[in-house]
């Protein structure tokens, strides 16, 4: 499938622009937990004062993250709409997902061979030998893309 340049710029925008968000979203609920148990161990009073006070800005930010959340993956289920889409046939892929990882990988052209994928995706494994001995426990590899590697891991847990 060929997008031009314009095409995947939009859907990276929006792919970027609702990952943030989400990011934000879960910022503030980490936030929101830890205001709530800072305060666990004392009085049942404090507690509710403290809810009092913090709770109302944060669920309303939570409330407005998510409605935003939800207009991102409307618009970019709508751009999905009008291309078409290999990816959604993957049990597990929907179409944010799906424009998630076209937007990221952008034009599938540009690399030499499907095997570059894994590496730019952050699905390889960095080598680590020593002489005749080669390690067996390493890790992924650092430089990648963390969105569509993200994107990609989200969707083999769904």
């Amino acid at each position: 499938m060929y997008l031009d340049d314009y095409c995947y710029k939009a859907f990276h925008n929006l792919t970027r622009a609702r990952y943030f968000a989400v990011q934000n979203l879960v910022k503030e609920k980490q936030r929101f937990l830890n205001c709530l148990f800072k305060f666990y161990f004392h009085a049942v009073e404090g507690i509710f004062r403290l809810l009092q006070r913090h709770s109302p800005g944060c669920v309303q930010s939570m409330r407005a993250l998510d409605t935003q959340i939800k207009n991102y993956a409307k618009a970019i289920a709508a751009q999905m709409e009008l291309i078409p889409n290999p990816l959604t046939s993957i049990s597990g892929i929907g179409s944010v997902y799906s424009a998630s990882i076209i937007a990221e990988i952008g034009d599938i052209t540009r690399l030499p061979t499907s095997a570059a994928l894994a590496p730019y995706a952050g699905l390889e494994w960095s080598p680590h030998k020593h002489g005749d001995f080669e390690v067996q426990h390493t890790t992924l590899i650092p430089s990648s893309n963390r969105s569509l590697q993200c994107y990609l891991f989200a969707t083999a847990m769904s």
